[in-house]
């Protein structure tokens, strides 16, 4: 009959509905897989019911072994301790977030950080609401820094020299065993004392302008000063520093005092061998001097005798003479060879 309106088959609004309901699904699917950490939707049991393709991904898990399960059957038992998280979350409502290690399947540990909501349909259907982030990588430099950090500090606790981190303003910030060694104080005193105070009274002023040169940019070498020890003595220090770090020194020293002593007392010697080498010198001077003078006087008496012999015609004797004098003579130089 005109004018009379197609009746709507019983079924189209359930289809528009279930229509919609599918676009939402997949808009929601896309949101998810765009999400470049692994989100996750659980039941009220902790059972997975929809995970993103990061979650699959970081886990090494397909959609059969994650759909309807709970991740605790991938996982060793003393790992499960998220299932009381999500019991608790579910139950109260309170939001979660803490770090989790997660050794799935036998594989390598993941370290995640995972927060928790709980989602409530208009059925009172409770749900669990979830992301992770990956923090494996970061916890991994963590370890190796620590595993860095105990080695250093092995070396820094074990090596024979002293090594410290100093601040400018004059105070040390750490130093290893070896400096209560070598000086006798307690790591705690020497932390609280200004090394100034424990320097040589004339050795300040030159340590005050190595520290200006470390402060510009330069490097320490071979620095000595010296140390009062606990029990009043000084050490003699000889410091290595790296420039500048940040308002930081680095240095170490080595206690060269029994070398330092060696040397002096080899200088010492070699001055007594001088001073005594002197006075052989003017010993065998005056001795030269005075059979020098000796000869002399006996020789220009002589030869007023041989001129007069000469005079007299006594030749003969006169070359005797001569012959003789050669011989003393001879035999003397070779007394002073």
């Amino acid at each position: 009959m005109a004018g009379r309106k197609k009746p709507i088959a019983s079924g189209e609004p359930r289809k528009r509905t279930e229509a919609v309901l599918l676009d939402e699904r997949e808009r929601l699917r896309i949101i998810f897989d765009t999400v470049g950490d692994p989100i996750f939707v659980k039941d009220n049991a902790s059972r997975m019911i929809l995970v993103n393709q990061s979650f699959y991904a970081v886990f090494g898990l397909d959609e059969q072994a994650v759909i309807g399960h709970t991740l605790a059957e991938n996982v060793p038992p003393e790992e499960r301790q998220f299932l009381e998280v999500d019991r608790r979350v579910l139950d109260t409502g309170q939001p979660d977030e803490r770090e989790e290690a997660l050794t799935v399947n036998g594989k390598a540990t993941k370290y995640i950080v995972t927060r928790k909501r709980r989602f409530v349909d208009q059925s009172g259907n409770r749900f669990l609401v979830g992301s992770m982030h990956d923090i494996t990588a970061r916890k991994q430099a963590e370890s190796a820094v620590v595993v860095t950090r105990n080695a250093l500090q092995n070396v820094f606790d074990l090596v024979p020299d002293m090594i410290c981190i100093a601040s400018p303003n004059g105070f040390f910030l750490d130093v290893n065993p070896a400096f209560s060694s070598v000086l006798g104080y307690t790591r705690e005193h020497l932390l609280a004392t200004p090394y100034l105070d424990m320097m040589h009274p004339d050795d300040r002023a030159p340590t005050q302008q190595e520290i200006q040169r470390q402060l510009t940019g330069k490097a320490t070498a071979n620095f000595v000063n010296r140390y009062r020890c606990k029990d009043g003595t000084y050490k003699t220090l000889e410091w290595f520093a790296t420039p500048n770090v940040g308002g930081v020194l680095y240095a170490a020293a080595r206690d060269i005092t029994d070398r330092r002593n060696a040397e002096e007392s080899r200088l010492q010697f070699a001055q007594k061998v001088m001073n005594v080498r002197e006075e052989e010198k003017k010993a065998l001077a005056g001795i030269l001097h005075h059979d020098i003078g000796s000869l002399t006087v006996g020789v220009m008496s002589r030869l007023d005798a041989l001129e007069e012999d000469i005079r007299e015609g006594k030749t003969r004797a006169a070359l005797q003479w001569l012959k003789q004098a050669k011989r003393l003579f001879t035999e003397s130089m070779a007394h002073f060879k």
